[in-house]
């Protein structure tokens, strides 16, 4: 098409780089021995999957010891990319020190500790003005945190409209009761379907954070809102992250 319109050059945008940390001395490497307590680090490679999912590049740095003074050199590096990005280490523990690093680079928080769930322990801030974001540990949270939060950073970023910033909304039939009793929004992975005209969705089993299986065959969520209860064939907010059949 740009060759009958006679266009030989167009002006593009290069996809932005997204540097990648996790930190945690429990932490192993994809293809390591695991000794007591430990385990892999599938954080990393979630997160690079999705940066090429969603149109960035990802460099994927080595996991960042329990030390401060390792967590703050590994930071340093991840800002010479366009984003900075890390998983765990930004909760109130004895050995979360990321948080304290980038207070003490000078960021400047955007905000930090999030209303929904999974993932409440999220902060953003920019240094030395390249967007951070740190994400929770558990592996769900850091997923959905990064879908909520960072695609459309990427997005905006990459030249899309904003319109297409977020994830794809839309309405669906819940096809049996859920119930949010909490104070935060909720994101409850579902598998969304399409039958007779109509949007369908059906919420997995098992909602825990660490459950990284029951992101398999969701290509949706269901978004409920504090205190919100909801019937068999009523009609609730969804959001829409894969192929629907």
């Amino acid at each position: 098409m740009l060759a009958t319109v006679q266009r030989p050059y167009v002006v593009v945008g290069r996809r932005p780089t997204v540097a990648i940390l996790s930190s945690g001395d429990e932490l192993v490497e994809v293809g390591d021995e695991r000794g007591p307590g430990q385990i892999v680090n599938s954080n990393t490679t979630a997160l690079a999957a999705f940066c090429h999912a969603h149109g960035a590049e990802p460099i994927m740095l080595p996991i960042a010891r329990d030390d401060e003074a390792v967590i703050r050199a590994t930071i340093i590096s991840a800002l010479k990319a366009d984003f900075a990005v890390s998983s765990g280490g930004v909760s109130v523990g004895e050995y979360d020190f990321v948080k304290k690093v980038l207070d003490d680079l000078g960021a400047e928080t955007i905000f930090w500790r999030v209303a929904m769930k999974p993932g409440k322990p999220l902060v953003f801030c920019t240094v030395d003005g390249i967007p951070y974001f740190g994400l929770p540990g558990n592996p769900v949270s850091s997923m959905m945190s990064f879908l909520q939060f960072v695609r459309p950073a990427i997005r905006k970023a990459s030249g899309y409209r904003e319109a297409d910033w977020p994830l794809p909304e839309a309405r669906a039939q819940i096809e049996h009761p859920v119930d949010n009793d909490g104070g935060r929004r909720q994101y409850m992975r579902a598998t969304l379907s399409y039958r007779d005209g109509l949007l369908f969705a059906r919420t997995a089993k098992s909602q825990g954070s660490h459950m990284i299986s029951s992101m398999i065959g969701a290509n949706g969520f269901v978004v409920l809102e504090p205190k919100q209860q909801a019937a068999a064939g009523d009609t609730i907010a969804v959001q829409i992250v894969g192929p629907i059949f």
